[in-house]
């Protein structure tokens, strides 16, 4: 029973830095994308460049990083400190909800106007307190409840964990390319617009490839027959 909660612990730990991973590499990328294109970012006349977004989540480490020290400071004075595991999975679901600011962003902006900035700071802000607290943190306790034998073993799937955090939505992109290039525009369609209507998914270069191959496929998809035996649709901008 008490290999099997280690073994627990240790799964939870690298889903962790799944999530968590796949939320902080967008702040470099997708972020800063929907910074440039659906926020906000004149402060008294004057536009704040998108560049200085991507030093934003450094900065955000360094001022929160002390505000976290102080409370786990008072809580240890009380005795209420929580350990570590557990420092952790609050880390986890603070990467979990990093994704809501968006989420209402991305509805508010829905008609086309563009939002404040606040929402990808605060967005931001909850990514740097996860990192402070998950990666900080994860990788020295699998370690220290790994057998001594094991510990390069579970070290290593830490980093393949990561590495799933990168990729965990390229698979809706990689599906929408196989549909398109066999032809199958219609579900082509519909997965570049999963794919797109997370605003934290993927590279900018891939959500750029994305749209293009979007406004491809839609054209396509209008004029390909429904069925063996109709003849090709004629494009909506000709049809009289």
């Amino acid at each position: 029973q008490s290999s099997r909660c280690l073994s627990l612990i240790h799964i939870l730990l690298l889903i962790a830095g799944v999530v968590f991973t796949a939320g902080a590499v967008q702040s470099h990328s997708s972020l800063l994308l929907w910074v440039r294109d659906r926020t906000d970012r004149s402060v008294g006349g004057v536009e704040i460049p998108v560049a200085w977004f991507a030093a934003v989540p450094s900065a955000l480490v360094l001022l929160i990083a002390p505000l976290l020290a102080m409370v786990f400071a008072r809580l240890q004075r009380v005795q209420r400190e929580p350990s570590v595991f557990r420092k952790i999975m609050l880390g986890f679901v603070v990467s979990c909800l990093a994704a809501v600011p968006i989420w209402i962003a991305s509805v508010l902006s829905a008609g086309g106007q563009r939002t404040s900035v606040l929402w990808v700071l605060l967005c931001l802000a909850m990514l740097a307190t996860s990192e402070l607290l998950v990666l900080a943190l994860a990788p020295s306790e699998l370690t220290r409840l790994a057998p001594s034998a094991k510990h390069g073993r579970w070290l290593s799937y830490w980093f393949v964990a990561q590495a799933l955090g990168t990729v965990s939505y390229t698979h809706l992109y990689n599906r929408a390319r196989v549909l398109h290039k066999a032809g199958r525009f219609d579900a082509a369609v519909t997965y570049y617009q999963k794919f797109l209507d997370v605003p934290t998914a993927g590279t900018d270069e891939q959500r750029r490839k994305a749209e293009q191959y979007l406004e491809q496929a839609r054209t396509k998809a209008a004029i390909q027959p429904t069925s063996k035996n109709e003849p090709p649709r004629t494009p909506p901008l000709y049809q009289r």
